[in-house]
């Protein structure tokens, strides 16, 4: 089967890049950790020569190991599936995301984040914005916003000023908002998978320019999607139902943000389990242009909805497609959809009966349980490898790995 086959594919080259890029949140540690040793490294610099000949060696090594996994993929067989392909990508994608975002970091900033992930500020910054002008006679003004209606908006031009002034917004070609630290730092802890300290800024962010709502864009609605985000990726739909209750997604232009507003009525659906209602929706939307992590998000509760209503094999076929598209992003959704695979599996009684006769005379390598244990213990490895984040197998799937014929011949039995 397919995972069969990327089971031994992708066993190569997770051997001889695991130290780099398996699992994503050790890779995350381990780029911080780098960035960081660089960073004292240029510091004593003008004293000595070594640490930073130490850096070169080891950036040489990081790039002989790159080269190595260059070299693996090119000679992936065209028969692999562009899912496939989407899997063994992923990790190339996710470590330069991770690897931007932490070199991005001040040295002081990454250090605050990891040793204090609970840091919030205890009053955000005011709103500032650069004010471009349709007359182009008229230089661009930094201003500290007070608050903005569609037709006006009120500043002034320090946050010391006494003074208010007010624009229509017809005079303004556009309005730059410059980046708050309060959802600096939430964006921080989104990228770094932290969900639940990037909500609590994220709602911070929300609450603390409101009055800057009606621009496009702004760090009130903006604080408010990701939040949604947060609560999604935490598997809180109950939070997720009760925050969408209030929220306007008028200030949002961004395409991805706003296709991903039209996918929270799958999750509410989960939610509520109107199964029938989200196969009907995914056989409408699947069809569409979509990212691959909204695509997943649509496998994902159509697979939990063929589950509920008894379809396995339509479950299981979702579940593969969750659990692959785009682990780069996704990996609560993969992590998941592969567990969920597992359960399928092991509740088969032809299944249960394969495990029975493992290693027996009795064992039949052609029956259809003995392929399906093969596929749940391949699935299983594949967990231990890169879908499950650095996570243990769950308890209930702990011994599957021992069933994948790579890792333990049967004895005797039938049918070889």
């Amino acid at each position: 089967s397919a995972i069969l086959r990327l089971l031994s594919l992708i066993s190569r080259i997770v051997s001889t890049t695991s130290c780099t890029i398996s699992p994503p949140f050790a890779a995350t540690l381990l780029e911080f950790t780098a960035s960081w040793l660089a960073w004292r490294a240029l510091s004593a610099f003008w004293r000595t020569v070594a640490p930073s000949s130490s850096i070169e060696d080891a950036v040489c090594c990081r790039l002989l190991a790159c080269c190595s996994v260059r070299l693996d993929r090119s000679v992936l067989p065209l028969a692999i599936c562009a899912l496939a392909v989407a899997t063994l990508s992923a990790f190339s994608r996710t470590a330069l995301t991770v690897d931007a975002s932490w070199s991005a970091m001040r040295p002081s900033e990454a250090i605050t984040l990891l040793v204090s992930p609970a840091r919030a500020q205890t009053s955000a910054e005011p709103p500032t914005a650069l004010l471009v002008f349709v007359e182009e006679a008229r230089a661009p003004l930094k201003v500290v916003l007070v608050d903005a209606s569609t037709s006006v908006i009120h500043y002034r031009k320090s946050a010391e000023s006494p003074d208010l002034s007010s624009l229509d917004r017809s005079v303004l070609k556009s309005v730059y908002l410059f980046e708050p630290r309060i959802y600096h730092d939430a964006m921080k802890f989104y990228r770094a998978r932290n969900y639940a300290e990037a909500r609590e800024l994220f709602a911070e962010s929300k609450r603390s320019y409101q009055s800057t709502s009606a621009l496009p864009d702004n760090f009130s609605s903006l604080g408010a999607f990701y939040e949604l985000e947060c609560y999604r990726r935490l598997g809180d739909l109950e939070g997720l139902a009760k925050a969408l209750e209030g929220f306007r997604k008028d200030a949002l232009t961004r395409e991805n943000q706003l296709s991903q507003m039209a996918l929270y009525v799958f999750w509410d659906a989960v939610r509520t389990k109107s199964w029938e209602r989200i196969v009907a929706l995914a056989a409408e939307r699947l069809n569409d242009k979509l990212p691959s992590g909204q695509r997943a998000q649509i496998a994902f509760c159509s697979a939990k909805a063929h589950e509920e209503l008894g379809q396995l094999d339509m479950a299981l076929n979702a579940y593969n497609v969750a659990m692959v598209v785009d682990i780069g992003t996704s990996e609560e959704i993969a992590g998941q959809a592969a567990c969920a695979v597992m359960r399928i599996h092991l509740a088969d009684p032809e299944v249960q009966r394969a495990i029975q006769t493992w290693g027996s005379a009795e064992e039949n390598r052609n029956s259809r349980g003995f392929r399906k244990l093969q596929e749940a213990a391949a699935v299983a490895v594949l967990y231990q490898m890169t879908l499950g984040g650095g996570k243990a197998l769950p308890g209930p799937f702990s011994q599957l790995p021992s069933f994948h014929s790579t890792t333990r011949e049967p004895q005797g039995g039938n049918n070889r």
